[in-house]
């Protein structure tokens, strides 16, 4: 009789092992399936949450901005925000009084932003037993933020016959939203750069190269010995940006000649005009006109002098743009405070 019940458990047990073994493995094998799909979605919402940001720097419709370098440095604060959105509004109907014409509505574009990313979150909720609870949790996060204020209002309110108007009709007030939204656009760019399983056959030019994009990080932050080592590192990359990047950070360390090195090494290989590679003189760490004579001396080696003037006037007018964006924001702020 012993035996008899001896060998049931020893049966049972052996099915609950095999159970749970068979499970184990076909988990496994449903999140080796599944998870490139589910690191291709939260890759793509970091692109959309990235351009709904990107909106409220926008300076014109002509697709100027502010430089979004700042905040893939984890270096933009609430008073950036606040500047960057003073020549903002959320439509026509707030552009009421003499500072009117200066606003840039842009309700309609973070409305569409915003819906965009709902569904695109809304959708991984199908996946949520392949991600980790950091991941959802920062979905929702995200989805929260876009939604705390209404991007459809009109500004005029009747009551009892009158029409009230909002005495500041800017965006300046969704300073600290947007500084949230961008910390949480560094916290899943971070879980971004983790992945090995991302599918990056869908679309190569859509999932870039993590190793070239944290290098310019470390660059933005001003951490160039990380971002020169990193880059040294790479055995296989995009040679166009592994070069222009390395220019820049032995640049800024003060190595000028490992700098023209890697210049004369990009030059090597590019078929482009100054005037197509011009940011790589230009950003927040580099000026063109501060910048050693000796590049300026390579470049003229190579192009004509015509072409290098070209490059220089350029950049010259996109400053001049920016400067008198920031002038005005600046004035527009100054305007509504006294009221």
């Amino acid at each position: 009789m012993g035996d008899l019940i001896f060998s049931a458990l020893i049966s049972i047990v052996t099915s609950l092992i095999a159970s749970v073994v068979f499970s184990a493995a076909t988990d496994g094998r449903r999140w080796r399936k599944v998870r490139p799909k589910v690191e291709f979605e939260l890759y793509e919402i970091l692109l959309s949450l990235m351009r709904f940001i990107q909106v409220g720097l926008e300076i014109n419709k002509n697709g100027w901005r502010f430089s979004f370098e700042k905040v893939e440095a984890g270096g933009a604060t609430t008073e950036d925000f606040n500047l960057w959105l003073q020549n903002k509004c959320l439509n026509n109907t707030y552009r009421y009084d003499e500072m009117g014409d200066r606003l840039l509505p842009i309700g309609d574009e973070l409305a569409t932003c915003r819906d965009n990313l709902c569904k695109q979150i809304d959708r991984c909720a199908a996946y949520h037993a392949f991600m980790t609870a950091e991941e959802i949790l920062l979905l929702k996060k995200i989805a929260t933020k876009v939604c705390v204020y209404s991007y459809e209002e009109n500004a005029e309110t009747v009551i009892a016959g009158k029409v009230f108007r909002p005495v500041n009709p800017t965006l300046a007030y969704m300073a600290d939203n947007f500084l949230e939204l961008s910390q949480l656009y560094l916290a899943l760019q971070n879980k971004a750069f983790s992945y090995r399983r991302i599918d990056r056959t869908i679309n190569r030019y859509v999932v870039s190269d993590f190793r070239i994009a944290k290098a310019r990080k470390h660059y933005y932050a001003g951490e160039y010995r990380r971002c020169i080592c990193a880059l040294r590192l790479m055995r296989k990359a995009d040679l166009f940006q592994k070069y222009s990047l390395l220019f820049k950070a032995y640049y800024c360390c003060g190595e000028i000649d490992k700098a023209l090195v890697a210049l004369n090494h990009y030059l090597d290989v590019t078929t482009l005009k100054p005037i197509s590679f011009r940011n790589i003189f230009s950003d927040m760490h580099m000026n063109i006109h501060s910048l050693d004579e000796r590049v300026l001396e390579d470049l003229c080696d190579r192009f004509t002098n015509d072409a290098v003037n070209e490059m220089i006037r350029e950049l010259d007018r996109e400053k001049r743009i920016e400067d008198a964006a920031i002038k005005s924001a600046l004035e527009i702020k100054s305007h509504y405070a006294k009221g």
